[in-house]
This record gives structure tokens, C-alpha cells and sequence, in this order.
């Protein structure tokens, strides 16, 4: 199983994963405890037994996780006890798909857009650059501010250096 996500700690979605019947006080995603939300029981075809179909925020899932500058594939473990009492464990891979620097609202290009946005941020109390505030820091000076926003001008008008630290 690959789940593909970006990397956004506010996203409040939820992912549907399925497990063999458990008890749900007791699943683990990522060696962390969760509490998810039961959506049926139910038989899969080519399966032993009945499994649970379980919901799980997606921010609560991807915070496990340090923003990623690139496009990773991550290992999970979700675990379990049956009813039995005996361990279940299914193994997975989640995609992350990282930032780009620069890309300051998110939709995956460099755009005038992104240069607006930025500004908003600082002189206008807009949204932050997401999924980080990493995101809009393109001089590496650990600092957000108008020298992000000139070069990014620099590299989209004049044929300046990429963004990226």
C-alpha cells in the first residue's frame, strides 16, 4: 500500500486505512497510539477474516513526519491486537511530497502568484508560506522577508539562481 501525501501539518482530511478486526483501543500507526474513527467491518475478498475500515486525521497522521524538501517514501507499521488478543501488523509506505522554495502558496509552480502571496504574508497579514514557513525563505538567511520576495523576482524575471537552501 502507498499513500501518497504533502507534507502539510494543518490538513484536516481524513485518510480511510484497513486493518484485520481489532481491538480499537489498542491500534498503533507508526509506533504511535491512535484512537481512530471505526467506518464499518467488513469481509475483503482474498482476505482471512473481517477487517476494520478505520478513518485517521491526516494532519495527526503526516506530523509524525519532518517537513521534506524533496519527494520521499517513508516505511509505516500499523498494528494492532486482534480479538483474540493475538498482534496484527500490516506494513505500508507513505509518499511524502516535500516543498519547493519558493512556492509560497502551494500549488506546486513559481509563479507571480507565489511573489503576491509572499507579499500579503508580510505586509499585509495573509496566510503564512505553506506546508513551512521554510518554504519563503529562498536567501537562506533563516529569515522571511523582502529579499525572499526579490529573489524570487531575480529568478522568475532576470534569469537569477534557483530558490533553495
Amino acid at each position: 500500500m502507498l499513500l501518497d501525501l504533502i507534507y502539510d501539518p494543518f490538513l484536516f482530511t481524513f485518510y480511510s486505512l484497513k486493518l484485520l478486526k481489532t481491538r480499537p483501543a489498542k491500534i498503533k500507526i507508526g509506533g504511535l497510539v491512535k484512537r481512530p474513527q471505526i467506518i464499518r467491518e467488513h469481509g475483503i475478498p482474498d482476505s482471512t477474516g473481517e477487517v476494520l475500515d478505520i478513518k485517521l486525521l491526516l494532519g495527526e497522521f503526516v506530523a509524525c513526519y519532518l517537513p521534506v524538501h524533496h519527494t520521499v517514501i517513508q516505511p509505516y507499521t500499523l498494528s494492532g491486537r486482534l480479538l483474540d488478543d493475538s498482534p496484527s501488523e500490516a506494513y505500508a509506505w507513505v509518499k511524502l511530497i516535500g516543498y519547493i522554495s519558493g512556492d509560497f502558496n502551494g500549488d506546486g509552480t513559481l509563479s507571480l502568484m507565489d511573489i503576491i502571496y509572499l507579499i500579503n504574508y508580510l505586509y499585509k497579514g495573509g496566510q503564512a508560506p505553506r506546508p513551512t514557513l521554510d518554504a519563503g525563505d529562498l536567501d537562506c538567511s533563516g529569515d522571511v522577508n523582502l529579499l525572499d520576495v526579490m529573489y524570487l523576482i531575480n529568478y522568475l524575471f532576470r534569469g537569477g539562481p534557483a530558490p533553495g537552501c
